[in-house]
């Protein structure tokens, strides 16, 4: 008897964990499929639109959650006690881990966002962010529910991953045809011809949109390199590919840094892995999507006038070629170093590829830099117009957190309080020298000094450390992890010339929640199988 009704409660149990699953996963399917995708009225009032689905969401699945664990535990406590006998030790359900490292910086990181908004001028601006991108205390506050809810316990769902990037395949292949001087779905009907080439995708701002891309790159890429059947893996592979093509559409530095992170995070982690002949797969197909792009732009003489910036080496056609031959080998040499790996063996060992790779990427790090230097590049010529007037915009909010009272150093001047800050000091300067009112530092470690203060810097980047620790420990276990971690890394590296705002940013706060999820989950069934 007593073996059965220990076979009811896991029954039970297994019942309430499935149900919680299957709500999250609704939840993420919801983020995954119908957030990207929606519009509203188009372009028009795209980040309240968003931001509005976000928090929406959110609340929702918050409340359908937090119902289905109170209903589980109330069910269990009331059969325990109808059943359980005098010598009957109580069945206390799934062991959770009650805390993580990387829950305490989310709550620091919140508390960041509240100590903020009180030192605020502008409590309802600092609230509900209306003078900037919608992240104020109360995007804060969403993104906490959501990490909350999340990091609770998550089991994958296998279908659920290769979802994301059939979408993402959809949002790059608007954005190629906008690039290419079409309108698919009437997107930029209302729109003015001046400011038609700001818009693209389902995103809006192409900054935005180049943010999205980093994100759906990197997730595709990580998941392409571990995925082993051979089916999913075609979706991320066509992913990745068409993404390649999607850097040119997003015509955004910022997404070449987001770019680079990816090949430099997914190295290290396909070396642990020993999945090196797919990741210089998953290389020869980024380099592939853009060197068709590159061609299509040329042969059809369309959007050829839009590029600017780092894209416009996608016009040296030559040079393209050189490095896709490049790929092409580099591919090759390890499909074959593949085949022969069982009479060869590994020549090093994964300790030392990694030192080669790291001792090669600062190798190629200080050449660029020091051509750079020396050749003048204007990435490498700080002053007011680098980085599209990036330069004025850091100065001056540089200099005001020097000038900030002690408070607001630690503290910050409150949530989304940029505009604010520079239309009190610089209007007029700013007017002369760029022409538009800043609301944003354009770099979001920027951003948040200013707004967060120190406090609010230094939490957030423990949040991300903690999050890449947790991922390289548990991604054996769920290789997942892997490609969650490159999402955290490369929206971190885009994000350093980038803007945050309510439209891509609460994705790398649902990735960092799914990571706890994941390895809280993990925790638990290896506290299961040594008991």
């Amino acid at each position: 008897m007593a073996g059965k009704r220990q076979r009811n409660r896991n029954r039970d149990r297994d019942y309430d964990e499935q149900i919680i699953r299957w709500i999250t996963t609704v939840f993420l399917i919801y983020m995954f499929v119908f957030y990207p995708l929606f519009m509203g009225n188009k372009y028009f009032h795209i980040t309240n639109t968003k931001y509005l689905l976000f928090k929406v969401g959110v609340i929702v699945y918050s409340i359908i959650l937090i119902l289905a664990v109170l209903l589980g535990y109330l069910n269990r406590l009331t059969y325990q006690s109808g059943v359980i006998r005098a010598g009957d030790k109580p069945e206390n359900g799934s062991k959770r881990s009650f805390l993580m490292a990387q829950d305490i910086c989310m709550i620091l990181f919140f508390i960041s966002g509240f100590m903020a908004w009180l030192m605020a001028e502008d409590k309802n601006s600092a609230f509900t962010g209306a003078d900037g991108r919608r992240c104020g205390l109360q995007f804060m506050i969403i993104s906490f529910i959501m990490y909350t809810c999340l990091s609770y316990g998550y089991k994958i769902n296998c279908f659920i991953m290769p979802v994301f990037s059939i979408v993402s395949i959809v949002t790059y292949i608007i954005a190629i045809l906008q690039h290419l001087e079409f309108n698919p779905f009437k997107l930029l009907d209302g729109v003015s011809l001046a400011q038609r080439d700001l818009f693209v995708s389902t995103f809006g701002n192409i900054n935005t949109f180049a943010s999205f891309v980093c994100i759906s790159m990197a997730f595709s890429a990580g998941m392409f390199i571990f995925e082993k059947n051979k089916a999913v893996q075609l979706i991320y592979g066509t992913a990745v590919f068409v993404s390649g093509g999607a850097l040119i559409a997003a015509n955004s530095d910022s997404v070449y840094a987001g770019c680079i992170m990816v090949m430099v995070v997914m190295l290290f982690a396909a070396i642990a892995g020993d999945r090196m002949m797919q990741y210089a797969g998953m290389l020869f197909l980024i380099i592939n999507g853009y060197v068709a792009m590159s061609l299509t732009l040329r042969l059809s003489n369309r959007g050829v006038s839009k590029i600017s910036g780092f894209s416009k080496v996608s016009e040296h056609i030559g040079l393209m070629l050189i490095i896709d031959f490049i790929a092409a080998v580099i591919f090759m040499i390890f499909v074959l170093k593949k085949r022969q790996k069982k009479t060869a063996g590994k020549a090093f060992s994964i300790k030392k590829q990694m030192i080669i790779a790291a001792a090669a990427l600062i190798a190629v790090i200080v050449i660029v830099i020091a051509v750079g230097i020396r050749q003048r590049w204007n990435i490498f010529v700080f002053d007011d117009s680098w980085g599209t007037n990036r330069g004025y915009i850091w100065k001056r909010l540089i200099t005001l957190y020097h000038d900030f009272p002690i408070k607001n150093k630690l503290f910050g001047n409150g949530n989304e309080s940029v505009k604010a800050l520079m239309i009190s000091n610089y209007y007029d300067e700013m007017m002369e020298i760029t022409g538009v009112v800043y609301d944003n530092a354009h770099n979001e470690y920027l951003q948040y000094l200013v707004t967060l203060g120190i406090f609010g810097v230094l939490s957030y980047a423990a949040l991300i450390i903690t999050t890449v620790l947790v991922c390289i420990k548990y991604g054996r276990y769920q290789p997942v992890l892997y490609a969650c971690v490159t999402v955290v890394l490369a929206y971190c590296a885009q994000a350093a010339f980038n803007l945050n705002q309510s439209i891509t940013t609460p994705y790398v706060f649902l990735f960092i929640g799914l990571t706890a999820g994941v390895v809280r989950m993990v925790k638990m069934q290896r506290e299961t199988s040594r008991q």
